[in-house]
């Protein structure tokens, strides 16, 4: 009975350092929460939203009241390059397991997909079924957007697209979803499409030209969902309104 006894204590013990040492290491790490991804002339342009418990290490903060998310940016040839050089200005480890979207620009070219996704592909912490989507403009735009109501920018994102789903006005599109339709025949996309709410203002003010309809749309700017967009043959082609 001892034994039992002295058996189980150990293997509590055992499991109790386990459990403890995981999160410490991953602690250490900053935490990527959400990607945006820009086409540029010479490459990409990688856009992190990044949570770190302790710290900064960070370009720039997202919302005064939320000082622990911030953003970082990198540029290269590849997708890969890119991240590389937020990781040399973050000075550390970062842990992409924790990400929850990739928000791709309206500019971005599907054509390379290896290039665009490659880095996901290969990168065991990063998980396939992680919701992608499209900015309407550039995703560092959409990114830097403030975060209100005490949500991190990355729940955000994938509350909405859910709701969306939950709703039946469009179904959401993953990683892997956008390699394989990017590699088979018809190379075809539909994503959800995010916006702000200053765009929308800034359209229906066109539309009606008037400055008192202005004021009633106008509220404070975030992200808003909306829209779906359709890429042919890796580019943009149209978006519809998905209501």
């Amino acid at each position: 009975m001892k034994r039992a006894v002295y058996f189980i204590l150990i293997a509590s013990l055992a499991l109790i350092f386990y459990l403890d040492d995981c999160p410490t290491e991953i602690a250490e790490k900053t935490i990527v929460t959400a990607i945006g991804i820009d086409t540029e002339e010479d490459g990409y342009l990688v856009t992190m939203q990044i949570f770190k418990p302790e710290g900064s290490g960070s370009d720039t903060a997202v919302d005064p009241s939320l000082p622990n998310i911030s953003i970082l940016k990198g540029k290269g040839k590849t997708v890969k390059k890119a991240v590389e050089q937020c990781k040399s200005k973050l000075g550390g480890e970062m842990y992409i397991g924790k990400n929850r979207i990739i928000v791709f620009g309206k500019e971005t070219d599907f054509k390379d997909i290896e290039k665009l996704t490659g880095y996901f592909l290969d990168d065991p912490e990063c998980c396939y079924k992680v919701d992608c989507a499209a900015a309407d403009g550039r995703a560092e735009k959409l990114l830097e957007l403030p975060v209100l109501g005490g949500a991190v920018g990355s729940e955000r994102f994938t509350q909405m697209i859910r709701s969306a789903k939950e709703k039946c006005r469009f179904r959401e599109c993953t990683l892997d979803e956008l390699y394989t339709a990017m590699k088979d025949g018809s190379k075809s996309i539909i994503m959800p499409m995010f916006g702000s709410c200053e765009q929308k203002t800034e359209k229906s003010g066109e539309s009606t030209g008037g400055e008192e309809n202005e004021e009633k749309l106008s509220p404070a700017s975030e992200i808003i969902l909306d829209r779906c967009s359709v890429f042919e043959n890796g580019l943009f082609a149209y978006s519809f309104d998905s209501t």
